[in-house]
């Protein structure tokens, strides 16, 4: 009987920290979902791409204030790989996410409901929609914060199941809400979520993939060490298992030397003023430097 009555009150307890949890919101200002399509042809085929939350301006659509989310083929912030544009107006006081399409507001998550209860009139598709049923709820402890994980079912007769993560999204993509409204190859995986410096979601997050307004925090972890340089080498610190290329220049532009990591040798050449530019795929920064030999 104890036993029994212990089952039920861990049962109470669980089902009072799930009601009990603070809703969170989609990742305001710089928020970003680092996506992969992992293709049957092999690893050469895959592709991955990124969403940015960028625009901090409020569209007002179907009378509720939403955000652009732009789909990039590149993990860089980069609008020549733009693909296409989103709205999504995260609806907090009522834990629901809707997305703006085709003229229609329609609903692409929905955090409010309990576990059996079935969620309707979900986006699929353009033009369609579907249900599903909620299956369980826990909450999952993500990089040091609690978030609410819906496990859904499909309403007909396929067994395929669909994972919400609550401010973060579907782990096969931000915009995939519904595994089984989507083809199942090739295999979609969210694979790390930003939100400026800070890591919300993934394993194998890498915070070389900076937007732009990163970048200014992201230099900042380098440093020319004892600049002026009196010992004849440039000698850099850089966040650990940093790559990259470097050129120096004089005043004049010229290129004196060209390398990959360091420390640089100057030895040679003449006290004054340096431009060392560090390159890292499409990143740059330039530092000016002081030889005084």
């Amino acid at each position: 009987m104890k036993q029994f009555t212990s089952i039920l009150f861990s049962m109470f307890l669980l089902v009072q920290t799930i009601q009990a949890q603070t809703y969170l919101p989609l990742p305001k200002n710089t928020g970003r979902w680092l996506e992969t399509i992992y293709s049957p042809m092999g690893p050469a085929y895959n592709k991955s791409y990124t969403i940015f939350q960028k625009d901090t301006t409020t569209y007002s659509l179907a009378a509720h204030p939403y955000r652009k989310y732009e789909l990039i083929a590149d993990t860089f912030y980069n609008t020549a790989q733009l693909q296409s544009a989103a709205y999504l107006f995260d609806d907090s006081s009522n834990q629901k996410i809707y997305a703006y399409t085709l003229g229609n507001e329609i609903l692409l998550y929905d955090f409010s409901k309990n576990v059996g209860d079935t969620i309707r009139n979900l986006y699929c598709a353009p033009g369609i929609t579907t249900a599903a049923v909620v299956d369980s709820i826990n909450i999952q402890n993500f990089h040091g914060i609690n978030r609410q994980v819906f496990y859904l079912s499909d309403t007909g007769s396929s067994p395929q199941q669909s994972v919400w993560i609550e401010g973060i999204g579907s782990v096969d993509g931000l915009l995939r809400n519904v595994r089984w409204c989507q083809p199942p190859d090739p295999v979609h995986q969210l694979t790390c979520v930003h939100q400026q410096q800070t890591q919300l979601y993934g394993s194998t997050c890498d915070f070389i993939f900076l937007s732009l307004d990163d970048l200014d925090s992201y230099w900042q972890q380098w440093q020319v060490k004892q600049n002026p340089v009196i010992d004849g080498e440039i000698h850099l610190s850089y966040p650990d298992h940093a790559e990259f290329e470097f050129s120096l220049t004089d005043t004049q532009g010229k290129i004196l030397l060209r390398g990959k990591q360091g420390p640089i040798s100057v030895h040679h050449l003449p006290k004054g003023l340096y431009f060392l530019q560090v390159k890292q795929t499409v990143r740059r920064h330039t530092f000016k430097v002081i030889l005084q030999h």
